[in-house]
């Protein structure tokens, strides 16, 4: 696949639309952090922006999804596993799952 000009797209997958938003509410109502709740959301942000949508190819195949298939990605950022596809122009976010779930969690991913 051959890579674009410049870096690659982030777009997300309304289920990760919605991963993030709950990380985001957890830490900043229950946990009570709105200022961690920030740093995270900004540390993710960071890693798409800067990492991910330049190097989407450097992070390995995820483990968890059956059949293998290369455009299929796990990258981690904190405590969590960031999956993706890559695209002709874009990384396509498909979930944020927190690294303690089990490989159950990434069963519905192939979906979207």
């Amino acid at each position: 696949m051959a890579a674009p000009a410049g870096p690659y797209q982030i777009v997300f997958a309304p289920s990760a639309e919605c991963q993030i938003a709950s990380i985001f509410d957890y830490l900043h109502d229950d946990v009570g952090s709105p200022l961690a709740a920030k740093d995270v959301m900004d540390e993710f942000a960071r890693f798409l922006n800067e990492v991910i949508s330049y190097f989407p190819e450097a992070f390995k195949v995820c483990p968890h999804l059956r059949p293998l298939n290369k455009r299929y990605r796990q990258a981690s950022c904190m405590t969590w596993n960031i999956v993706y596809r890559i695209d002709l122009l874009s990384v396509r976010v498909l979930a944020v799952i927190h690294a303690s779930k089990d490989k159950d969690s990434y069963a519905y991913v192939m979906n979207r």
